[in-house]
C-alpha cells in the first residue's frame, strides 16, 4: 500500500510541480519498473489522468459520483453471443452534480496545493489538445466536392503515406473520381 502511495505522490509531483506530460510520466514509471495496480508494465495516459482527478488522494473519497441509468432505447437485435434479454439490465453512467456526492474521510496522500496544480496542468493539456484540433488537417478540407456525386473530398491518414505504394493508391482513387489515368511515375515526375 505504501508503494502505491509513493507512486501516486511521484505522479502528482511530476505533473503538478514539474509540469511533465502524462506520456512522459508514464514512460518514467515504466523505466523505473513500476507496474500498474493490475500488474501491467505500460501506463496508459487515461489511467494517469483518472488518478490525478481522484479526490480520494487529497483527503476525501466521494461516494455517488456517478449513477447507473437504464438505456432509453430498446435494442433492435441481440448482440452476437449474448443472451437476449440480457441477464443484467445494462445502461450507461450519468455524472451526478458535486452537491449530491457523499464525502468519506480518507488519509491525505497528496497536499491540496499539489492536487490543484495537477488539475490545472490537466486542464491546460486539454485546452492545448483542443486548440490543436481546430485547424483543418488537410488542404482545402471541406471546400472541394466531387462534380459527379456532390460528396466532399476528405483526407485519411495511411500507414504507408510516405511510400510509393501510398502514392499509387492515391492516384488510383483520383483516377476513379476524376477520370485521370496517369501512373504514379508520371505524378512523381511532374509533381502533384
Amino acid at each position: 500500500m505504501e508503494d502505491e502511495a509513493r507512486v501516486v505522490r511521484q505522479l502528482f509531483g511530476w505533473i503538478g510541480v514539474e509540469r511533465m506530460s502524462l506520456r512522459t510520466a508514464g514512460r518514467r514509471l515504466q523505466e523505473m519498473g513500476c507496474p500498474t495496480r493490475t500488474g501491467l508494465g505500460h501506463w496508459n495516459t487515461t489511467t494517469i489522468a483518472g488518478m490525478l482527478r481522484n479526490p480520494a488522494y487529497r483527503r476525501a473519497a466521494m461516494f455517488g459520483r456517478t449513477r447507473a441509468v437504464t438505456p432509453k432505447v430498446e435494442r433492435l437485435r441481440p448482440i452476437r453471443g449474448r443472451p437476449y434479454p440480457p441477464r443484467v439490465a445494462s445502461g450507461s453512467k450519468l455524472r451526478v452534480p458535486a452537491e449530491e456526492w457523499i464525502p468519506i474521510p480518507a488519509p491525505a496522500i497528496v497536499d491540496a496545493e499539489v492536487f490543484e496544480a495537477a488539475g490545472a496542468q490537466l486542464e491546460e493539456n486539454r485546452r492545448r489538445e483542443r486548440d490543436g484540433r481546430r485547424r483543418p488537417g488537410w488542404l482545402l478540407q471541406g471546400l472541394v466536392v466531387c462534380c459527379h456525386c456532390g460528396y466532399a473530398f476528405y483526407g485519411k491518414m495511411d500507414l504507408l503515406q510516405f511510400s510509393g505504394e501510398a502514392l499509387d493508391q492515391l492516384v488510383a482513387i483520383l483516377s476513379n473520381w476524376i477520370g485521370l489515368v496517369k501512373s504514379s511515375a508520371e505524378w512523381r515526375r511532374t509533381g502533384l
